[in-house]
């Protein structure tokens, strides 16, 4: 990610900078019940120059809800810079 990375969460808040994002995401992964995300990219399209890209797909959700699993899902789009040969995640938006 880069430091001023900003994700728009599906139904939620807006964290902007890396150590929002990172201290978000621990805190949902540290929920009781939380199976985990899987995120499938349908298309990926860089720029001409290299210097930047934007991912589309889908996301998945999974909760353990007493004894059945739960889901949420959407579609995402993600925007990529490429930074002395290295690929950051710049800014992400959720739906869903």
């Amino acid at each position: 990610m880069t430091d001023d990375v900003t994700v728009a969460v599906a139904g939620g808040a807006v964290l902007v900078g890396r150590d929002a994002s990172r201290r978000a995401f621990a805190e949902q992964m540290a929920e009781p019940g939380f199976r985990g995300y899987v995120r499938t990219p349908e298309e990926v399209d860089v720029t001409p120059d290299g210097r930047t890209a934007t991912e589309t797909g889908r996301w998945v959700g999974t909760w353990q809800v007493r004894l059945r699993l739960e889901h949420q899902r959407g579609t995402y789009v993600a925007r990529w810079r490429c930074v002395d040969g290295t690929w950051f995640l710049a800014s992400e938006i959720f739906s869903g």
